[in-house]
């Protein structure tokens, strides 16, 4: 599609979401925000800043991604920052996604090593993903995360009774086409094993305004 961009210019672009997954946005010479809007054209993710024209920023600051509802309808609304009146384009991409995880840390979905685990989390909804990982001698734990979608998620790492022991905040920008590792880093920053035992490993949102999806994996 094609929209105008001229300074506090406005345009909402309508769609059906036909999977349960993510909306991949892009532009092409678009500055400004970008922000997800339900059926009733409420917002339901944050202004995502977009800045096609940069050579300095990262892939993640050149399109907005959205976990999405299969038979929802939302909108996409743009705001344009430019102050020279042109048009720009605009396209999006749907991923569907089949999300495993647990709702809560009862029903924790059992993570093979090696193996690599998507989630989403769909905007306008909290998301609290419980995975649930068994160690059968004392090692270091390493996991895999890639986070793509809001500004953030939390990581954190819970023992076999529930306590927190270990956590991290995931960022949009680092991970587009990253890989963050995270690792223990309970004594002085040094990476330090873990002893034999069950771990959970939950991604959360901070607000329902976040969104996007996530792949794990533990080695």
């Amino acid at each position: 599609a094609v929209g105008v961009r001229t300074d506090g210019q406005t345009n909402r672009f309508k769609f059906k979401a036909t999977k349960n997954g993510y909306v991949t946005v892009s532009f092409a010479d678009f500055n400004g925000k970008v922000t997800l809007l339900n059926s009733k054209k409420k917002a339901i993710s944050d202004k995502i800043s977009v800045n096609t024209g940069s050579s300095y920023g990262s892939a993640a600051t050149k399109r907005a991604v959205f976990g999405v509802k299969k038979g929802q309808t939302y909108y996409i609304k743009t705001e344009a920052s430019s102050y020279k009146p042109s048009a720009y384009q605009i396209k999006y991409k749907q991923t569907a996604i089949t999300d495993k995880s647990g709702a809560k840390r009862s029903k924790a979905l059992n993570m093979k090593k090696n193996k690599t685990y998507k989630g989403v989390a769909t905007a306008g909804y909290s998301t609290n993903d419980w995975y649930k990982i068994k160690l059968t001698k004392k090692q270091v734990l390493n996991l895999y995360v890639k986070m793509d979608g809001s500004d953030k998620m939390a990581l954190t790492i819970y023992n076999s009774r529930g306590r927190k022991i270990d956590g991290t905040t995931l960022y949009r920008s680092s991970a587009f086409g990253e890989t963050q590792k995270f690792y223990s880093a309970t004594l002085g920053g040094k990476r330090t094993k873990w002893s034999k035992g069950t771990y959970y490993v939950k991604i959360s949102t901070t607000s329902k305004k976040d969104s996007g999806y996530y792949t794990l994996k533990w080695k």
